[in-house]
This record gives C-alpha cells, structure tokens and sequence, in this order.
C-alpha cells in the first residue's frame, strides 16, 4: 500500500492537484481548480449550475484542529454548496473525523465519504495508478 508523506514531498498547489487528480477519479467529475491565495474556503469545486455547487476544501497540514475546520465552516456556511468535500494531508482519528461530519452535516448528509485523509488518499492511489503515476513529486 501507498504511505506517502503529503506534507514533506508536496508543496500546497502541488497537494491541491494531487486532490484535484484523486477525487475526479473517484467521483467521476471534473474538478475546476483556482489560483493560490484566500480561496474563502473553495481549493477545488464543480458548478453543475448556480444552484448545484460541489466545493472541495484541501488542508496541507501536519495536525487537523477543531479550531479549524471551525474557521472552515464560517467559510463554507456562507458559500453553502449542494456537497462538501473535505480532504487533509494528516492522518485523523475516528472523534474528529465524527466532529468534520456533524459540523459539515448539511453538506455532507452524514457521511465518511465526504471526508478524505492521508490513509484514504493513500489507498486510492493505490486503486488509480494514473494518478500516482502522474503526480511524480510524489516518486
């Protein structure tokens, strides 16, 4: 199985592309990307339509607090998208994976598949070798 180190071997634009590649092929979509900078909470998203937004927030980090998927909240309850993905370069425990999904409920309808971490962005490279093979940084 893929252990990469998201944090040491990517730089954020680079993590946000390797999210961007991963979650298209998992959700069979094609996410639009931004520019670096203030994002209000929006790395990556699909606008079916003005009322049918799907937003992904990515999160390079090395430790996930509650005080910030709290800030990313405020970010996303103003955007308030149809779905909300939530991807992080860290491994997380099960409390705070059940915190992101009770305080992303609305977008997220209660459910782990919404939320992607280390370990499942390793797992799914493994399952889309294009991908992996793709994103060289990673080798």
């Amino acid at each position: 199985m893929a252990n990469y180190d998201f944090n040491n071997l990517l730089s954020p634009i680079d993590f946000e592309h390797l999210v961007r590649d991963v979650l298209s092929e998992d959700l069979n979509i094609e996410l639009q990307e931004f520019s670096e900078g203030r994002d209000g909470g929006v790395d990556l998203r699909i606008a079916k339509s003005k009322n049918n937004k799907i937003v992904v927030q990515c999160k390079r980090t090395k430790e996930l607090t509650k005080k910030t998927i709290d800030e990313e909240f405020v970010k996303i309850e103003k955007l308030n998208p149809t779905k909300y993905y939530f991807v992080c370069s860290c491994t997380i425990s099960s409390n705070l994976q059940n915190y992101i999904k009770d305080k992303f409920n609305k977008w997220m309808n209660d459910d782990d598949r919404f939320i992607y971490s280390k370990s499942r962005l390793n797992s799914l490279l493994d399952k889309y070798k294009n991908v992996e093979k793709n994103n060289y940084k990673l080798w």
